[in-house]
């Protein structure tokens, strides 16, 4: 695929990774609003307050499970086109982030709503017990005896790979010069924050403002223009805040009228004495 071939299909495909983008956003967005709606802001203290809890808010734990896990996929997809306008530029970039910018949404959303499914069900026999035996020991031990603990440290590898596509893609595209670096970092802060929800990771926020970011980027509304490698094709540094400032000084000098040139002064005649 020649130069030409490339910009025209990051063109095409630019509204559909900016959708994807806000989607990501948005519902993340959602994920939290929900839980903080339908949870509230504070926590159960104890394991019997924390299961019965569960248990009592089964389907809106599921709701939450489904849509982080769609804001997965979503992002699965901006990354996709991050890697491929990226390769374009710096052929050196690994093609195994692109298998894991592809595999690891997949697998890190079975693994979530699988991870919700068993502790839901460890919350329902809880649930279940007789009063008097629902005391935090009961609650511990049923959740020592269930696959809960297995499934999340199998969930670590998706999680860790689905982070290092965001590390990997993001540090590429910020050589690149298709992110500045301010977005290149929080990328890959992302990918960072992506193996603390399984761990008790908290809000999304960076999550949140970076995809949402991405998709103004995508759509070339970025304030001040993008860096000059999307309309390129090829590598070139993000100018910095100072380069910026510069350029629009030059400019402004250059849209400025030129200064008329002083006329030359008119020699004086003087008068001849008689």
């Amino acid at each position: 695929m020649n130069r030409e071939e490339q910009l025209e299909w990051e063109a095409r495909w630019s509204r559909p990774a900016a959708a994807a983008a806000a989607a990501a956003a948005f519902f993340l967005v959602a994920s939290f609003a929900y839980g903080v709606s339908a949870l509230g802001s504070g926590s159960a203290r104890g394991e019997k307050a924390q299961q019965l809890r569960i248990d009592e808010h089964a389907a809106d734990l599921l709701v939450i499970a489904g849509l982080n896990g769609l804001a997965v996929l979503a992002m699965g997809g901006v990354l996709v086109y991050l890697f491929y306008a990226t390769k374009a530029r710096r052929p050196e970039l690994q093609r195994a982030a692109l298998i894991l910018a592809i595999a690891g949404p997949v697998l890190y959303m079975m693994v979530l709503i699988t991870l919700n499914i068993v502790r839901l069900d460890v919350a329902g026999d809880f649930a279940a017990l007789p009063g008097p035996e629902q005391t935090d020991r009961a609650a511990k031990r049923l959740e020592d005896a269930s696959i809960l603990s297995d499934v999340g440290l199998v969930g670590l590898a998706p999680s860790l790979a689905f982070g290092f596509s965001f590390v990997m893609i993001g540090l590429g595209a910020m050589r690149a010069g298709l992110l500045s670096r301010f977005m290149g970092i929080l990328g890959i802060i992302v990918g960072v924050l992506y193996v603390l929800p399984l761990l008790g990771g908290g809000p999304p926020i960076v999550t949140i403002f970076w995809t949402a970011a991405l998709a103004v980027l995508f759509l070339d509304r970025w304030p001040g223009g993008r860096g000059p490698a999307w309309a390129a094709g090829e590598a070139i540094p993000w100018p910095s805040a100072m380069d910026q400032a510069k350029a629009r000084e030059e400019a402004q000098q250059r849209e400025l009228p030129e200064p008329e040139e002083p006329s030359a002064p008119k020699p004086s005649r003087k008068k001849r004495r008689r």
